[in-house]
């Protein structure tokens, strides 16, 4: 793919390597031409100085042909403005946006853009680290309303029916991994201890759905 990176911060930088490392044609748009020094001898990309909102810069990234664009400036309302460009008037099919501040997130999903946030995923992820450590990482998808999660089952729900767990609310059994063959649900499942559950909640439920989980297993025991 054709993908420009707006942004050469510890992100941008990352992104485009690791995307220029895998075979895409990437260009980097920064204003500072130092920030490109952070992309290394061997980076393979093009490199654009200048504003990634301004419109001459984006013409000479290749935006016109691009089949994708990430804002990741240091700035929300620079990355707002700059997706929502290569959105409308440019037409990009894939346009992803960084965002610092969750209370700018319905600028963005107002005008339909895809976010990524790093503080809002580390601050969850921490949480669960710390509340449920039995929850694996979870990945958020879509705009970032429903996350996808692995779950070791608690003892206590040995031999329960995974409707059982249905019964707690939004929480959906996406596939069950037993002995290493991983399959999805069917119907009167018995769920056994050593099960690793692949789970679909919203953003941020994972804690309270850990504590639930066993609070079902007590209530079953």
């Amino acid at each position: 793919m054709k993908i420009i990176i707006v942004g050469c911060g510890r992100i941008g930088s990352e992104l485009a390597i690791r995307l220029s490392t895998l075979g895409h044609m990437v260009t980097v748009v920064d204003p500072q031409r130092e920030a490109f020094d952070r992309l290394g001898e061997d980076f393979r990309g093009r490199m654009i100085d200048g504003v990634g909102f301004d419109r001459s810069t984006l013409v000479r990234a290749g935006i016109e042909t691009a089949d994708a664009l990430v804002a990741v400036t240091s700035d929300d309302s620079s990355n707002v403005i700059i997706a929502h460009i290569a959105r409308n008037r440019f037409k990009v099919s894939r346009v992803v946006a960084r965002l610092y501040d969750q209370r700018h997130i319905t600028q963005y999903q107002v005008l339909g853009i895809q976010t990524a946030s790093t503080v809002a995923w580390g601050v969850d992820r921490l949480e669960q680290m710390l509340c449920a450590p039995d929850l694996a990482e979870a990945v958020s998808i879509g705009s970032g309303g429903v996350e996808i999660a692995d779950l070791h089952l608690p003892p206590a729900l040995d031999g329960q029916p995974i409707e059982h767990l249905q019964t707690l609310g939004e929480l959906i059994v996406v596939a069950v991994t037993r002995g290493g063959e991983t399959t999805l649900p069917k119907p009167g499942t018995r769920l056994q201890t050593g099960d690793l559950l692949h789970l679909s909640v919203p953003r941020g439920a994972l804690p309270h759905f850990r504590e639930a989980l066993d609070q079902a297993g007590k209530g079953a025991a």
